[in-house]
């Protein structure tokens, strides 16, 4: 009687089940400090804990409204999960995180979530922010997967005005062959996957960097939630998880 109080779609986020990484900001308690340097997994499942590196906590003002979250100075703050087989996906998959851009990105990109190792082809996913404006025409977010020889891209709107300072909701998924990026609980692009899905033996990023072991394409801003689910993510349930954490970003 209990759970089906929380089963009102407007009360719970989508397919909590099927996560195998849960990272929240707003998590912290006596025993889940967000002041250390350990950023827990709330999946539920084996727990993939993120260990910081530089990064700082902020937290919102009255805290009860939420919307804490870890800063990232575009130089040398990240966390990293340790590889595990659980982060290996080779089926369907939704990959997520809410994301704040304090500044343009040094004209370039910058990494937001990714398990890669030093080249594209081989990276099993990375999720993005392409800071290059101008005549290239091309700030967006995006999301890709290396198929052995090389990567396919999904990404969103082209020159995405107002993207910095403000809190976005992106979401990349993959169902068979299908790919889809969203924005704000709306679907922005669509791709076709083709070839072999990678795996690796390397850690989730967040925050950078682009390269294991590197310093290059970090993030500048604030990273809040992530998740990522063993299945794709429907556009409904796309928007119902939109809809559970917006209240925190005055959305």
């Amino acid at each position: 009687a209990q759970r089906a109080k929380y089963e009102n779609k407007k009360m719970s986020f989508a397919a909590p089940d099927n996560l195998v990484l849960y990272l929240d900001a707003d998590s912290g308690t006596s025993t889940n400090d967000f002041t250390s340097s350990t950023w827990y997994d709330l999946s539920g499942g084996t727990a993939h804990n993120a260990t910081r590196a530089n990064a700082t906590m902020t937290t919102t003002s009255p805290s009860a409204l939420k919307g804490n979250y870890y800063d990232f100075d575009g130089t040398s703050d990240y966390f990293e999960v340790a590889d595990a087989s659980e982060l290996d996906i080779t089926g369907d998959m939704t990959i997520s995180c809410w994301v704040r851009l304090d500044s343009a990105e040094n004209g370039n990109l910058c990494i937001l979530v990714n398990k890669r190792q030093n080249s594209d082809a081989t990276t099993p996913f990375n999720m993005i922010f392409e800071d290059r404006g101008g005549g290239n025409g091309a700030d967006k977010f995006l999301w890709y997967m290396g198929n052995g020889s090389t990567s396919i891209s999904c990404g969103g709107d082209g020159n995405f005005d107002g993207v910095y300072g403000v809190w976005n909701h992106v979401v990349g998924t993959v169902s068979g062959t299908a790919m889809t990026i969203y924005v704000n609980g709306v679907a922005k692009n669509t791709a076709t996957f083709s070839g072999s899905r990678q795996t690796n033996n390397y850690g989730v990023k967040i925050g950078g960097p682009y390269t294991t072991g590197g310093d290059d394409y970090m993030m500048n801003g604030g990273i809040s939630v992530v998740m990522i689910h063993n299945t794709a993510l429907s556009s409904d349930q796309v928007m119902q998880n939109y809809n559970y954490f917006k209240h925190r970003y005055a959305k």
